[in-house]
């Protein structure tokens, strides 16, 4: 039916400075470092400027003193999840640096909160609390002076040697292919990217192959794909030959500022916008970890939305004559079948008249939306209004068969509906109970813009994100944004 995903392989026989994970991996991890060195000298520049140059009370000092380190690796933990949750991490994913001075304000200034907050609970009157405003505010300071001081180091390691950089093939012709080209060669000794050849946009089988040809033989990084009129089965054509090749992607791609993915961030570089997809590789140990954590958050949540459980299986069963769960054959990881869980909000039987209400459907493709259902009884309205009636389907991500962040799982017979190989490709991620398109707009998402979204998710995911889609999901819920 469609190309099975096989998922990344990795680049045999490659030097450090070409391998892109090694470099990911080596500039994380300084930042990192240099991070938490940025708390342990904050708290100690704190203590002195409160308690020496002010004199403060001596039994204060010790006690400070005392929880120094303690102290310093747990506030370098919360921090560094602020961080990654701004973005202050995610540097590869961008030509040019994200700033940091404006995130380390951010993040320390939720510091300061989350201090005072926990003090307050935990009513630990005796502790200072301008000690820690203190320490969180020079940390700002010391974490930006820090950062540029490593990233100028960085900058003329660049200079003089090929670390701490990605090469690129530069694919496209054109006015923007031409302006991008000049930009970043301008800006190479900056810039974490360089381009070390181009070509222009590939028209026939052999021109596809040839890309592939050169990415290997000289084992570049990533390919930055230029093309103002490129279409969707070029774009995921790209996408596939870069992820067999496990090499980052970034592209000129004007369809995707339409799907206000929040998460599709680029670069600006001279006004052109650039998606980036990244080249992660995902063992199956890491798989395996994420499937028990995911499982065992199912377990947390069912316990948390109990109430809700109850009340939508109440609602069901006092207000429409039937079962209150319905079940239904969905498509899963890979496209194998699986049981979905939902509260019914549907009359008895109304799977079986889709097909007389087909053409009228408001969306496309294997997608079938109907605002105005006349098979939803009216409780089911409220409980599709605020996505109550997913919520059995916790119990399938304590089965493995979902996630809690996944593409959607559609019903099994509208696959039948695919018209492009690539819409298949949205199975190659285990399905969840939200999604980007979830937050990007809910049923106002077209079919083909759900399934690239879907890949999109699947080349790039990570925790953070995950954890940023969950929030977004609590609060498209709650204001009503785009259900029905």
């Amino acid at each position: 039916m469609y190309k099975k995903y096989q998922g990344n392989v990795v680049p045999q026989k490659t030097s450090y400075a070409q391998n892109p994970i090694k470099v990911i991996n080596s500039i994380f991890a300084i930042h990192l470092f240099f991070d938490v060195l940025a708390v342990f000298i904050s708290y100690y520049i704190a203590g002195v400027l409160r308690f020496d140059v002010m004199a403060s009370a001596s039994h204060y000092e010790a006690f400070y003193l005392s929880k120094y380190v303690s102290y310093c690796i747990v506030i370098s933990g919360v921090l560094f999840l602020l961080y990654s949750f701004w973005g202050m991490y995610d540097g590869y994913k961008k030509i040019h640096r994200t700033p940091i001075l404006r995130t380390a304000v951010i993040c320390n200034a939720i510091m300061i909160g989350l201090v005072a907050i926990c003090l307050y609970y935990t009513k630990k009157n005796w502790h200072m609390r301008s000690f820690f405003t203190m320490v969180f505010f020079v940390n700002i300071f010391v974490t930006f002076i820090l950062r540029y001081i490593i990233n100028k180091i960085i900058v003329r390691i660049r200079k003089k040697t090929k670390r701490f950089t990605f090469s690129c093939l530069l694919v496209g012709e054109g006015e923007k292919a031409k302006r991008f080209d000049e930009r970043l060669t301008y800006d190479t000794k900056k810039c974490l990217y360089r381009i070390v050849e181009r070509m222009p946009t590939p028209k026939t089988a052999e021109d596809w192959d040839l890309i592939k040809e050169k990415v290997s033989a000289q084992s570049l990084c990533c390919v930055i794909y230029i093309d103002e009129n490129i279409i969707n089965d070029n774009l995921v054509r790209i996408i596939r030959l870069c992820t067999d090749l496990n090499v980052g992607l970034k592209v000129l791609a004007p369809q995707f500022l339409t799907f206000h993915n929040p998460f599709a961030f680029g670069d600006y570089i001279d006004g052109i916008p650039l998606v980036h997809f990244s080249s992660h590789y995902f063992s199956n140990s890491f798989k395996k970890i994420r499937s028990a954590f995911s499982r065992a958050l199912g377990v947390a949540c069912v316990i948390i939305a109990s109430p809700l459980l109850l009340f939508g299986y109440l609602a069901v069963k006092l207000s429409s004559k039937g079962p209150a769960l319905f079940v239904q054959e969905r498509c899963g990881y890979n496209c194998k079948p699986f049981k979905m869980y939902k509260f019914r909000t549907m009359y008895v039987g109304a799977d079986k008249h889709v097909e007389q209400l087909r053409d009228k459907n408001e969306s496309d493709g294997g997608l079938f939306k109907l605002k105005n259902d006349p098979r939803i009884f009216p409780v089911g309205h409220f409980l599709r209004k605020f996505s109550i009636d997913e919520l059995p389907q916790l119990f399938n991500v304590i089965k493995g068969d979902m996630r809690l962040v996944g593409p959607r799982p559609l019903p099994m017979t509208d696959l039948k509906y695919f018209v492009s190989d690539w819409h298949y490709l949205r199975h190659v991620s285990v399905p969840g109970l939200t999604c980007i398109w979830q937050v990007s707009g809910r049923s106002n998402i077209k079919f083909e813009e759900m399934c690239m979204l879907d890949i999109w998710y699947a080349l790039n995911k990570n925790v953070i994100m995950d954890a940023k889609l969950i929030f977004l999901t609590i609060s498209t819920v709650l204001f009503d944004k785009g259900a029905y």
